[in-house]
């Protein structure tokens, strides 16, 4: 009987949703227009650089004065925000923090350090090691490597003055040694910058699925202005039967809004002039994982929103604005990199900047489903809570 109960309601709105193609091509449309427009726009823009202040993780284990002196000069840098984390901190562990998005470099200092800057002939670039985040672009990371190169500098002419360097022959070597500068993506992209298109397909994938909202909503609030939904709870299937068969066919659709999202990534801005989304490597689980934790957040938000609606127009007005509030915070229609510090820490708020920095840790660093779990629990338990909400609203709204 739920079986049947749970067909039939989902019937009911695909049916619904095929008679409403204008909302239809909306859904599918806009993030489409809005990728190819912004992808191409901010193009220039992302190969440039750009933003304000980005936080380095420092992990000092020479712990002398040389060392000290390379991050005071990084100190100085105003576009730069000095954290010192314990000098056990190691390769793998700097890097894990810098991949999940808390800082933008990670500095690590080999001990040693010092010894090498007093040595004559001495290599004291080799003890320093630059870690580079997915979401930097070259400009900045040319500034944080100019920064380090003036802190060298510094600490090799202070050891030269300790030594009386106008006295003896000294070698200076070492200080034009290249630095240690990795990116910390995945796959083969090593060296490379993150495109306009690949912070842009998930940005606008994300607003795309949460604007299932407005069609969600609008036939909640029909159904319970025509007295519809008082006749489906006189069904013996219950509550759970009829939720799910009204929510299946939107989970169906964004699903289909992300593969199309995917695709206009792929071929439809190269086509344009654009950079292609890189998908190479990209575990197809783990993108599927975020696709689905999204849809359940973007439900949620949309059973929630029915729910604090009386009217049609009122979902319209708080959904519609809702999602362009959650956009504009969360990293969707203005990066997160340019974004002042405290802007950037409101972008944690929106569950858009989850779902976008679940697609991100996925496109730019290969990242496996383990990895964004953070993220899609979080979705997860939004959506979840919003489903809980709207129905203990309409449970207060039958009394």
């Amino acid at each position: 009987m739920k079986r049947l109960v749970v067909a039939a309601c989902a019937r009911k709105e695909m049916l619904l949703l095929w008679r409403d193609p204008q909302t239809l091509l909306l859904l599918f449309l806009m993030p489409a227009i809005f990728i190819l427009v912004m992808s191409l726009a901010l193009q220039d823009r992302f190969e440039q650089g750009g933003g304000t202040v980005a936080t380095v993780l420092v992990v000092d284990a020479d712990n002398s004065d040389s060392a000290k002196t390379v991050v005071e000069s990084l100190r100085r840098n105003e576009g730069f925000e000095v954290t010192e984390l314990e000098p056990a901190v190691d390769d793998d562990a700097l890097r894990e923090r810098v991949r999940t998005r808390d800082a933008g470099f990670g500095l690590r200092i080999d001990a040693g350090f010092e010894e090498a800057v007093y040595a004559d002939g001495g290599e004291p670039a080799s003890h320093v090691h630059i870690r580079v985040a997915a979401k930097i672009d070259r400009q900045r990371e040319a500034l944080l490597v100019a920064a380090v190169r003036q802190g060298l500098g510094q600490a090799r002419m202070e050891a030269l003055s300790d030594r009386l360097a106008p006295l003896v022959d000294f070698d200076a070597g070492g200080i034009g040694a290249e630095l240690d500068v990795a990116y910390l993506y995945g796959g083969e992209r090593e060296g490379a910058a993150p495109s306009s298109v690949q912070q842009n397909v998930p940005a606008w994938l994300v607003f795309g699925i949460f604007f299932v909202v407005i069609p969600l909503s609008n036939t909640m609030i029909r159904e319970r202005q025509s007295g519809t939904e008082q006749r489906l709870r006189t069904t013996p299937a219950g509550a759970g039967a009829i939720l799910a068969g009204k929510l299946f066919p939107y989970f169906a659709l964004n699903q289909l809004q992300a593969v199309a999202m995917l695709l206009v990534g792929l071929w439809l801005v190269p086509a344009l002039g654009g950079a292609a989304l890189e998908i190479a490597g990209v575990p197809v689980a783990t993108l599927l994982l975020m696709a689905v934790a999204v849809s359940v957040a973007a439900l949620g938000y949309a059973l929630l929103v029915a729910a604090l609606s009386s009217t049609t127009e009122q979902a319209a007005m708080l959904g519609g604005g809702g999602n362009i509030i959650l956009a504009a915070i969360g990293g969707i229609m203005v990066p997160e990199f340019v974004m002042p510090p405290a802007l950037q820490a409101l972008t944690r708020l929106s569950p858009m900047a989850w779902g976008l920095d679940g697609f991100l840790l996925a496109f730019l660093e290969r990242a496996e489903p383990a990895e964004v779990l953070g993220y899609a629990g979080a979705l997860t338990a939004f959506g979840v809570a919003g489903i809980a909400l709207a129905g203990w609203r309409q449970g207060r709204r039958s009394e």
